[in-house]
């Protein structure tokens, strides 16, 4: 539904401009997150030799750092680089630094290495075919792979310096996020950014020596990617797609559903050839994604050396937002019926919130998720008005369109929480109440809907706003941003 693609959609940013730009979150999938690095050996630059998976062999992380002495970007993050290396190397995270310019001298190298501190192997990549391997497009990329290669985070060292800038402190730092997130076993937030630094035009990403598409050197990660979120045990998918034998089941309707784009669930128009998607929640699976999926398929669906398989994806058994401050649920299951439709069930909920609260992680949970298509969640100081009188029904009425701007929260298979970026925050007025709309698909054991939230301090707070636009007739689309903002923000929201 157009809707709930634009009330849960994140905009990745406005156009750029010739001003100063920092690094903005891009779709994770388009920037490569999630495939497998091959791998990679080399030479480094005291003649030592140089395997991947030897650096990373005990470790919890590797971290694989672009680096030139001739790109100024790149000559400010080799010390925070080699910071981060002394800070997280006692932790179980190994570093490597590729350089990709073929022009930088021994000279200038060793200058560089000795000035900074870094102690990680350092390879001089002169034919970029390292670079090109990794999927490298800046000198100022990181790459953080876990125990079994595959790319968990991909992206900016941080926000301190960029094109047309330098702050004192960065006040976003994405590589620490990523590599605190892996070593405490949890999701990575914000898992793929611009990066700054000089741009290389090494070609796509080749995978280096994998010759052929395996499960499990390739279809398992492109699962974990876009399907197992859903399709899992317990999860809201009809089947689950985390094996091989899951998946060579149901591979002819999985060639179907992708084909017709109907999986993954995401119905927003492509962005135009060569540009990338405005939305940093953008769930479409990317063109290289779908004809390796095709390929393997059509191919025979080898099986693969297990030994490239993915780590298992581990999800949340509660809460994914962790404990909510604040749970409200509606007070009576709701019967399904076995056959037909329903139309949408809509129940209003006291918070019996005594004072203002600023939201800055929201969630909602189905008791019975196979049985839930969607639910959105309004604030509301409006109640039960069906046996009230005209005059409080035409001021309901005209409450209830104000409420619509009231937009508090959404659940959709694959994006069931939001978390806002720090410094924002979701208002939520004393006494108010929630109104959650429900749609329901199928019979079911009565399920109960419930909405977390997680509060933050309740001073200063920048709100955001949910706005909403759809056409009936065609499909859904981003609408440009009329200004740069300087925050990422949900979709359609500005601070006020």
């Amino acid at each position: 539904m157009i809707l709930l693609l634009v009330l849960t959609g994140t905009l990745a940013g406005a156009a750029r401009g010739s001003g100063p730009q920092a690094p903005r979150p891009v779709p994770p999938q388009q920037a490569g997150v999630g495939r497998l690095v091959p791998d990679l050996s080399a030479t480094d630059v005291t003649g030592k030799p140089v395997k991947l998976s030897e650096v990373g062999k005990n470790r919890k992380a590797v971290v694989v750092a672009l680096t030139s002495t001739s790109c100024p970007i790149s000559q400010k993050y080799l010390p925070a680089l080699a910071r981060l290396e002394k800070a997280y190397g006692s932790k179980g995270v190994a570093f490597v630094y590729l350089n990709p310019a073929a022009t930088d001298t021994p000279e200038t190298i060793r200058k560089a290495r000795d000035s900074s501190g870094v102690v990680g192997p350092y390879v001089h990549d002169k034919d970029g075919s390292l670079a090109r391997a990794i999927g490298a497009e800046s000198t100022g990329d990181v790459f953080v792979l876990d125990a079994k290669r595959t790319v968990i985070y991909r992206g900016a060292v941080d926000d301190q310096y960029g094109f047309g800038y330098s702050r004192d402190a960065a006040t976003h730092t994405y590589l620490t996020d990523a590599l605190d997130a892996v070593l405490a076993g949890t999701a990575v937030k914000i898992r793929a950014t611009e990066a700054p630094g000089c741009a290389l035009e090494l070609g796509d990403a080749t995978g280096g020596p994998i010759t052929a598409i395996t499960y499990h050197n390739r279809v398992s990660r492109i699962m974990q990617s876009y399907c197992v979120e859903c399709h899992r045990a317990g999860g809201v998918g009809p089947f689950p797609l985390d094996t091989l034998a899951e998946v060579v089941a149901h591979k002819a309707m999985l060639r179907k559903a992708v084909d017709k784009g109907t999986m993954p669930p995401w119905h927003a128009a492509a962005a135009p050839k060569g540009t990338p998607s405005p939305w940093a929640n953008d769930r479409s699976m990317t063109t290289a994604d779908k004809a390796d999926l095709f390929a393997w398929l059509s191919g025979g669906a080898a099986a693969g050396d297990p030994a490239d398989a993915p780590l298992p994806r581990v999800f949340p058994t509660e809460w994914s937002i962790g404990t909510p401050d604040l749970v409200v649920q509606i007070p009576k299951p709701i019967a399904v019926k076995a056959e037909g439709t329903m139309p949408y069930q809509n129940v209003t909920v006291e918070t019996n919130v005594d004072e203002d609260k600023w939201v800055q992680a929201v969630e909602v949970r189905p008791t019975a998720r196979a049985v839930v298509h969607h639910v959105l969640v309004f604030k509301t100081q409006i109640g039960d008005t069906k046996q009230a009188g005209t005059l409080t029904r035409l001021l309901a009425a005209r409450a209830e369109a104000e409420e619509r701007r009231g937009f508090f929260a959404a659940y959709v298979p694959g994006s069931t929480f939001e978390v806002f970026p720090d410094g924002f925050a979701k208002k939520l007025p004393k006494g108010s109440k929630l109104r959650f709309q429900i749609h329901y698909t199928r019979t079911a054991p009565r399920p109960r809907t419930k909405c977390g939230s997680a509060s933050s301090s309740p001073s200063g707070r920048p709100t955001t706003k949910s706005r909403c636009s759809a056409s009936p007739t065609r499909r859904s689309r981003s609408r440009p941003a009329p200004k740069t903002i300087p925050k990422r923000l949900s979709s359609a929201s500005r601070p006020t």
